[in-house]
């Protein structure tokens, strides 16, 4: 579950350095920080029932805590990643169907939003 969470934190930083240079890749990069922590629920589920061959009351308490905590880290990446896509998506298009256009969000950008539809 760190590991996966590492390069969903990884994939954040990187959105973080190309939102002004690529918003394209950005926007991939943004996926990948997604689809890196998507699997830790699974994990979850997996190192919980492991926990139940476990006799050490101690020890299965510890790792319940530390297991939530990488749910919630592996949930919060996903959020940031999601608000990251629209941030790129907003940019790029700079209006969504009648809303007002206020320019880009990210200086340098170069992609023109759709025409306007009468």
């Amino acid at each position: 579950m760190a590991e996966r969470l590492a390069a969903g934190t990884r994939s954040l930083l990187a959105v973080l350095a190309l939102l002004s240079k690529d918003p394209d890749n950005a926007g991939r990069q943004a996926d990948a920080a997604s689809d890196a922590v998507h699997h830790v629920e699974r994990d979850y589920g997996e190192a919980m029932a492991e926990l139940l061959q476990v006799d050490d009351l101690r020890a299965v308490l510890a790792a319940q805590d530390l297991y939530r905590r990488y749910l919630h880290v592996a949930e919060a990446i996903i959020a940031v990643a999601d608000r990251l896509w629209y941030v790129v998506l907003r940019a790029a298009w700079g209006t969504c169907d009648g809303w007002p256009r206020v320019g880009p969000l990210i200086t340098g950008s170069t992609a023109t939003p759709p025409p306007r539809s009468a």
